[in-house]
Order: C-alpha cells, then sequence, then structure tokens
C-alpha cells in the first residue's frame, strides 16, 4: 500500500455551487452540500482554515473546546459527529487510516462497494474497516451519527476485515447517549469527569454493537488472529476487549480452537518456540523472545507442552 505523497486540497466550493466545501487528497475526495449540519463530539472535522466552525449548538458547523486529556482518543475514538446532510453530497475514500462506522438516523444512501450499489436504510449500520475503499452519495436529506476508531488491537480484531452492512442493535441507545454526552461537551460548565463516564458508555455500547449484531464466533477468531506471536495478554483483559466475560471467551475458545483462550495463546508460543529453534535461535534467546523469566521456566514449559526438552528438541 502507498502512502500519501501530497497534502489534502481543502477549499470552499464556487459561489455557484451547490457544495459548500470540498476536499481532495491521497486519500479521500468529498464534497459537502450547501445546507448540511455537523455537530462533532470530540474536535472539528471540517477544516479549520475554512472558517466553517462554530463552538456552539447553534452553529450549522460546530465542535467543542479543545478538551485538556484525551478522554476519547485513550479509548480508541478518534472522531464522534451527528450529521444532517443535505441531497448530492459525496464521498470516496480510499486509503483512510482509520475505522469507520456509520448509523442512519432517517433518510438513505446508496454505497458503492466494488462495482455493487447498495442502499443504506434507517436503522442500519455500516462498518468499515481501515483500508476500505468505498462511495457514499445521497439523494435526499440524510442525517447519520458515525465514529471514526483508532487502528488499535482493541477494535481490529472485532471489526474484521471486510464491511459490513446490517440492522443496528443499540442504535436507540447509543444515539441517545451522544446527544446527552453533546451537551455536556458543548457546557461551559461542563464537568470531565461526567464526558470520561458518558466516553466509556458509548466504548462499551460500540462493543456491544459489534458483538451482539454480528457473528460473534467470528469476532473472537478475528480478535485473536490480530494479536502479536507471541502474545502476552491474559484471558480477564482479552474478555475486557472483547466486551464479554472470560468464560463466554473461554466457551468460544474451546469451539472453535478445542482448547481456553490461555491454552490457546499457548499453543501459539509453543508453535513459535519451535519455529525459533527449528531456525537456529539459541534456548536462551527464544525464552526471553517469548517472555519467560529465564531459560529454565521457559524449558519447563516447553518440555510440559511438546513432551521433550529444547534442548532435545533441537537434537530430534
Amino acid at each position: 500500500m502507498k502512502k500519501s505523497t501530497s497534502k489534502p486540497l481543502e477549499s470552499l466550493s464556487p459561489k455557484n455551487s451547490i457544495y459548500l466545501w470540498e476536499r481532495k487528497s491521497d486519500e479521500s475526495l468529498q464534497f459537502w452540500t450547501k445546507g448540511s449540519e455537523e455537530h462533532s463530539l470530540i474536535k472539528p472535522t471540517v477544516p479549520k482554515h475554512l472558517n466553517l466552525t462554530g463552538d456552539s449548538l447553534d452553529s450549522p458547523i460546530s465542535a467543542p473546546p479543545a478538551y485538556p486529556v484525551s478522554i476519547f482518543e485513550r479509548r480508541g475514538i478518534l472522531h464522534a459527529a451527528i450529521n444532517r446532510l443535505s441531497a448530492n453530497f459525496y464521498t470516496h475514500r480510499y486509503r483512510q487510516k482509520f475505522h469507520f462506522l456509520i448509523y442512519t438516523i432517517s433518510g438513505e444512501a446508496n454505497v458503492i462497494i466494488g462495482r455493487k450499489e447498495h442502499l443504506l436504510k434507517p436503522g442500519m449500520i455500516m462498518i468499515i474497516p481501515s483500508d476500505s475503499e468505498y462511495e457514499m452519495k445521497n439523494n435526499s436529506e440524510w442525517i447519520t451519527l458515525w465514529f471514526h476508531l483508532k487502528k488499535s488491537k482493541e477494535w481490529n480484531g472485532i471489526i474484521g476485515k471486510k464491511i459490513e452492512m446490517r440492522m443496528a442493535k443499540c442504535l436507540e441507545d447509543l444515539y441517545g447517549l451522544v446527544k446527552i454526552c453533546m451537551r455536556e461537551v458543548y457546557n461551559k460548565r461542563r464537568s470531565f469527569e461526567n464526558i470520561d463516564l458518558y466516553a466509556e458508555l458509548i466504548r462499551r455500547l460500540l462493543h456491544r454493537e459489534l458483538f451482539e449484531g454480528g457473528n460473534l464466533e467470528e469476532r473472537v477468531k478475528r480478535f485473536c488472529q490480530s494479536l502479536p506471536n507471541p502474545s502476552f495478554l491474559a484471558a480477564k483483559e482479552a474478555a475486557k476487549s472483547l466486551g464479554i466475560s472470560v468464560n463466554m471467551l473461554d466457551r468460544i475458545c474451546m469451539k472453535i480452537y478445542g482448547n481456553t483462550f490461555a491454552k490457546h495463546i499457548l499453543n501459539s508460543k509453543m508453535t513459535e518456540a519451535k519455529r525459533m529453534l527449528e531456525a537456529g535461535k539459541s534456548i536462551k534467546e527464544t525464552a526471553n523472545t517469548l517472555g519467560y523469566a529465564d531459560r529454565f521456566a521457559f524449558s519447563k514449559a516447553f518440555k510440559r507442552q511438546t513432551g521433550n526438552s529444547p534442548a532435545r528438541y533441537i537434537k530430534i
């Protein structure tokens, strides 16, 4: 995948155009229709130099004053907004560096993926992994709630690699929560403690949406596949990232791999250990790479798992 080679061209559209502003870059093409509105939850998305963004919900395009701490970003939520898009809005993205979730509150939009056209109807969610290519356009007013999510261990494993469109499971709760949070973030006496609470609830609802609305088994599988090898993630932390209990995680792993999560991680470690030893790596180096305290701890674990010590395995 080629990296972007130039800065985006972001400018106001000609006065006689139906568009207000437009963006052209190596990653996207976007035309914003006049009369459209956007209320951001975290920070501006409309380019600052265009002077279109206010800091009040009374402004058609708004973003709250900057946060002193990264309340949303540390949860992997990079952007979020409620949009009312007038007819003929258009966007084409093809190298986005974030995951994109977009809910349709009302209205409809045509989505082109590959050569196929799909209709995004009210109550639906579209889940778009990073680096996906798609086009969106609408023929009438379209109201949306959307999120940009960071490419991270937390989100990579549960979003997967293919664009998905379906009826949403948590839209009503999530939309209501975002509107409550939005009133707080724009309040001149806003409470960062309250915003932090709302941000965590939003994160959990997004997790619930991604798991309850899709194939849970497939998402756990994707999560496990996204982990580095070796991984040092404990079952408790994995379950928390997935938004499920440890017991649920282990039941699903037993179904997929025939082992609990912890046992699956251990098996993956031992597979990597064999590969390293076969490649000529020393026992000490292999032990260090796999996170063991010393070669003796590694040798004990290796023998318990394989029936042979690392030294004997090398000779076989």
